[in-house]
C-alpha cells in the first residue's frame, strides 16, 4: 500500500510538472514539495521523528542545486515568508531566535463600511451588525445633505417641502427623491459604491456617514431600507497595520547561504533552533542535532497521570480508541520514553545521519548532554514566552 501511494504521488507530480513545461513556465515557477508527517505512522501526532519531512524546492536558475541534503533547520512556517519575499514583499530576516518577523503588508483593496439604514435604535436593525463591503458589491442607497433640499417632484404648494431632517440631526436625508435619472424619484436598493456616490451627487447631496446613519438621521426616508444594509461614506482598508510571521524567508538558503567569512557553510547563522508543538508536548531541535522534548499536562490531566495511569501526549488514557489505535495500549518500540515528562536525544551525528530516539539522555552526566540540555531549556523558555498559553514552568 505504501509503495502504491508513493507511485501515485510520483505520477501526480510528474503530470503537474509536465503541464508547467508545456506552458513554458518552468523558469518562472517555484515548485515546493512538502509533507505533513513522515511515513512513521506511530510517531504521527507527536514531536518525534515523524516531524522530519521531505522539503524540496525547485526553481531552475534561482534555487542553488547545492541546497540538496542541507542540514539547516526549516519548517512549514517558512513557506509563506518565502513566497512573500520572492513576490516582492521582501520580509526582513528575523534576528531573534524565536523568528517572529514583522512585515508591512501591501495595501489591500478598498472597502466601505455598511450600516443598517434605520439606525441603531431601530428594531429592524437588531441583530444586523455593521460590516464592510468591496466597491463592486451592491447595497442600498440613502443620501444626506448638509443643507435643506427641496423635494424635486413634490406637489405644488406655497412652501415646497424639503428632505426629512431627523430630530437631533444636522443633515437632511432621502432614499428616493432626486436619485433617479433626470432627478426623478427612484429607490436604489442594489447599487455599487460608485453608483451610490454618483446618485447622491446628482441630487446635490452626498453619501451619509456611518455616525449619521447610526443616529437614525436616515430612518423612515422610504424604500424599505430601514432594516437593510446601506452604503456609508466611510472608506476603509482590509490591510492590517502589520503582519506577524512565525518564520522567515528561505531565500538565503535557496540561493546558497548562509556561509561564514571564509565562505564555509554556517548553519548556526541561519537558525539556532526550531520549536515543535503537538497537544501537550513541545520540543526544541537545535542546529547541531539535539532535541529536548517536554510534556506538561494541565492539572486535571496531570491528576490522572499521578495515579499511575499512562496518558498519551493528547491527554488520552489507554482505554481511549485513539490511544489504542496508535499504541495498542503499549509503549511504541521506537519511543520507549514516551511517557517521560522530559526527554533529551542526540538525533543527528556529525555527518547529519539520523540516529534514533530510543536513548533518553535527560539524566546523563555527559558534558555534551548537560550543555545541550541547558541551552535547549533556555530556548524552550524563550519560545514558550512568546506563545499565548501556559506550558508548565516554561510559561505560566
Amino acid at each position: 500500500m505504501e509503495s502504491q501511494a508513493i507511485t501515485w504521488m510520483d505520477d501526480a507530480v510528474e503530470s503537474l510538472m509536465a503541464k508547467v513545461d508545456e506552458l513554458g513556465m518552468r523558469e518562472q515557477t517555484m515548485t515546493i514539495y512538502i509533507s505533513d508527517h513522515q511515513a512513521d505512522v506511530i510517531g504521527k501526532g507527536t514531536c518525534y521523528w515523524a516531524t522530519n519531512v521531505p522539503f524540496i524546492v525547485n526553481w531552475p536558475g534561482i534555487v542553488a542545486p547545492a541546497v540538496a541534503g542541507t542540514s539547516l533547520l526549516t519548517y512549514h512556517l517558512d513557506v509563506f515568508p518565502t513566497i512573500l519575499d520572492y513576490a516582492g514583499a521582501q520580509p526582513p530576516l528575523a534576528s531573534d531566535r524565536i523568528d517572529v518577523t514583522a512585515v508591512e503588508p501591501p495595501e489591500g483593496p478598498t472597502r466601505v463600511l455598511l450600516a443598517c439604514g434605520g439606525g441603531i435604535a431601530d428594531r429592524k436593525c437588531e441583530g444586523m451588525p455593521e460590516r464592510t463591503a468591496l466597491l463592486h458589491e451592491k447595497y442600498g442607497v440613502r443620501c444626506c445633505s448638509d443643507s435643506a433640499r427641496t423635494v424635486t417632484m413634490g406637489p405644488a404648494t406655497e412652501k415646497a417641502p424639503t428632505w426629512p431632517k431627523g430630530e437631533g440631526c444636522s443633515v437632511w436625508a432621502e432614499s428616493d427623491d432626486g436619485l433617479g435619472p433626470g432627478g426623478v424619484a427612484q429607490c436604489r436598493k442594489s447599487s455599487t459604491y460608485a453608483e451610490a456616490e454618483a446618485a447622491c451627487h446628482a441630487a446635490g447631496a452626498r453619501l451619509c456617514t456611518a455616525p449619521e446613519i447610526r443616529a437614525g438621521c436616515t430612518q423612515s426616508t422610504g424604500c424599505a431600507l430601514d432594516g437593510a444594509l446601506v452604503w456609508t461614506s466611510n472608506l476603509t482598508s482590509s490591510t492590517p497595520d502589520s503582519v506577524q510571521l512565525d518564520g522567515k524567508s528561505l531565500r538565503p538558503i535557496l540561493e546558497g547561504g548562509p556561509v561564514d567569512s571564509a565562505g564555509e557553510p554556517a548553519p548556526w547563522l541561519w537558525r539556532m533552533y526550531i520549536l515543535l508543538e503537538v497537544f501537550y508536548t513541545r520540543a526544541v531541535v537545535s542546529w547541531d542535532g539535539w532535541k529536548y522534548l517536554a510534556k506538561r499536562f494541565p492539572p486535571e490531566i496531570q491528576a490522572i497521570a499521578d495515579q499511575g495511569i499512562p496518558v498519551d501526549h493528547q491527554g488520552l488514557p489507554p482505554g481511549h480508541r485513539q490511544y489504542l489505535r496508535l499504541f495498542k495500549g503499549e509503549l511504541p518500540e521506537h519511543y520507549p520514553f514516551y511517557l517521560d515528562d522530559d526527554q533529551l536525544y542526540k538525533i543527528y551525528d556529525d555527518q547529519n545521519t539520523y540516529l534514533n530516539e530510543t536513548i533518553n539522555l535527560y539524566d546523563s552526566t555527559d558534558p555534551a548532554a548537560v550543555g545541550a540540555l541547558a541551552l535547549l531549556e533556555e530556548a524552550m523558555r524563550d519560545a514558550s514566552a512568546a506563545l499565548p498559553h501556559t506550558f508548565g514552568e516554561f510559561a505560566s
